[in-house]
């Protein structure tokens, strides 16, 4: 399946926006529709943008001045000395002051004008390669130049951290209309990823990746200031790990902490708690890891165009080589049974299958990657003109899968105004179900997707856009699940549950309201269905084209329960 089984975007620009998503049914509305469907709905969660944050920055603290000023002042005072000796001494004394004495000041005079020159171009070369690393193994679109770098939502669905180019760090608290914790280190520098770590019910532990280093801010919950002071931040060091690409703790064990970078072949396992540190070989330099849901497997990325896949019961691994680039994401099912990923040259979703093999309780995966969905870029032509300028798809940048598996986003890289929003079936066989496009022509580009732990209805979207908004998108769906309700939308598009229906033939309950254009239910058998969506085509080997079988279509995702559908052979 391609794209082209995607209902297409919305023609409208000023109501494309997208509200919220019932059983695979998207609404739009215009951009203020959703400010006030987040204002009236989603109020507890935190609602920032790219000037709420700046006016943050603009505040310095006491503390930051005071270090400013004694740093100036300890250079005024070497410059001041040089005057005087020069004024009452001369050239003579100046000489006879740097070369005297138990220290030699001139060897120490050449070598911090050398490194005032030399040091900086350094920097500044270490600083472009790392921008460079950051910029492929980064979640996030335009590393660099993004409002926000890195977001990492709590496992408990109580918070969010999120990081500006300042390298300064917010934390918001849900349902808090104070002002977030900021946390500042001086080591704190070039902040590539973070992970939350709920060590008890007293304590919230932050990991964040950085240039050279990686910090562990440990937050009581009873802490009451809003700039945990530096004795909250546990520094580990390793210059073999330089710069940081990616980290994520242990499901297995609270204090583990797993650290990769693009500079290093190995994967850091560190014990905060027992300050002990271990090492795994991969043979390559390592990108980005993909643990699985319970942590029993462990996905690496490898520079070199292949992909490893730990068994962390013994650190047993299978490889998958010779792919035709550098994979850029991947995501784990819910059960643990497929594998997707992305790669940098080709515009494909990969799988991979893991079965049980013999009486072992291990799985194996399968010799080689299947194609799932087809990504390839298409054009959107204007029947009035027969020419396009808009194009929709292409490279992948990010994948993002909700906890329960049910619901799937990816961000592209080549085409990022849009996001493409899956439907997820793993039962009997994996299967890729188009929903939607996501799109919002004033907010700008899609730069970072997630979604919110611990959503009660459903999967809920979050998305930040390169103009300075961060946006929610709830995707309701399973049994007795409500939609929001709100009666305000400029418009609704009710997208296709299966690709390339109109909205009207969408099945689903009606949203509160009628949408232009879909006055007339098409009431289509479930043979119909089937066949339009051509599920039997599915690119899963499980599947076998000569067989009938039937299919629980939909069980995992709340569309059609306890509906199943006879198979139709072409």
């Amino acid at each position: 399946m391609s794209l082209l089984n995607f209902p297409p975007p919305r023609e409208c620009l000023d109501e494309c926006y997208a509200v919220q998503d019932v059983n695979g049914r998207l609404s739009y509305g215009s951009k203020d529709d959703v400010n006030e469907f987040m204002r009236v709905n989603l109020k507890r969660y935190p609602l920032f943008d790219k000037a709420k944050l700046q006016q943050m920055q603009h505040s310095m603290s006491h503390g930051n001045l005071e270090n400013a000023f004694r740093q100036s002042n300890s250079s005024i005072d070497k410059v001041s000395k040089i005057a005087r000796i020069w004024n009452r001494k001369g050239a003579s004394g100046l000489v006879g002051y740097m070369v005297g004495g138990n220290e030699n000041k001139l060897g120490k005079l050449v070598r911090s004008v050398s490194f005032g020159f030399i040091a900086p171009m350094e920097d500044i070369e270490q600083a472009a390669e790392e921008d460079s690393i950051y910029e492929e193994c980064s979640s996030t679109l335009n590393w660099k130049e993004n409002w926000v770098r890195a977001v990492a939502w709590h496992p408990s669905g109580n918070r969010v951290a999120v990081c500006q180019p300042s390298d300064y760090i917010r934390v918001f608290k849900f349902g808090d209309i104070g002002a977030p914790k900021t946390l500042q280190h001086v080591r704190q520098k070039r902040v590539s990823a973070m992970c939350w770590q709920l060590f008890d019910q007293h304590e919230s532990i932050l990991a964040v990746g950085c240039s050279d280093c990686v910090i562990v801010w440990r937050l009581p919950a009873q802490m009451t200031t809003n700039r945990p002071p530096p004795s909250c931040a546990q520094v580990i060091e390793n210059s073999a790990f330089s710069p940081v690409t990616d980290l994520f703790w242990d499901e297995g064990s609270l204090t583990s902490l797993y650290i990769c970078s693009a500079g290093s072949s190995r994967i850091q396992i560190c014990d905060i708690l027992n300050d002990e540190h271990a090492s795994v070989s991969c043979g390559e330099r390592v990108g980005r890891m993909f643990p699985s849901k319970t942590g029993s497997k462990l996905m690496v990325a490898l520079m070199n165009n292949s992909i490893k896949v730990f068994d962390k019961i013994d650190w047993t691994y299978e490889r998958w080589s010779d792919l035709t680039g550098r994979c850029t994401s991947a995501v784990w099912t819910a059960d643990e049974q497929y594998l997707l990923f992305t790669t940098l040259n080709e515009k494909f979703i990969y799988y991979i299958r893991f079965n049980h093999r013999g009486n072992t309780s291990r799985t194996f995966g399968n010799s080689y990657a299947s194609v799932i969905y087809d990504l390839s870029e298409i054009l959107l032509t204007d029947p009035d003109r027969d020419t396009s300028d808009k194009s929709i798809g292409g490279s992948v940048k990010s994948l993002a899968i909700n906890n329960d598996g049910n619901r799937l986003a990816v961000s592209f890289q080549d085409n990022p105004k849009n996001i493409a929003l899956f439907i997820v079936d793993t039962n009997p066989f994996l299967n890729l179900i188009p929903g939607s496009f996501i799109e919002a022509p004033e907010f700008g580009i899609a730069t970072h997707i997630s979604f919110v732990p611990q959503f009660t209805k459903g999967a809920l979207l979050c998305t930040i856009w390169s103009e300075g908004k961060m946006q929610y998108i709830p995707l309701i769906y399973g049994k007795n699940q409500q939609p929001f309700l709100y009666t305000n939308y400029a418009s609704f598009n009710c997208s296709s549950i299966i690709g390339g229906l109109p909205g009207s033939s969408a099945i689903s309950p009606e949203p509160a309201g009628e949408c232009e254009g879909d006055k007339e239910n098409v009431d289509l058998s479930s043979r119909q269905l089937l066949k339009l969506s051509n599920i039997e085509k599915s690119l899963s080997p499980t599947f076998s084209s000569k067989n009938t079988s039937w299919i629980n279509l939909f069980s995992q995702s709340g569309l059609l329960h306890e509906a199943s559908f006879h198979s139709i052979l072409e």
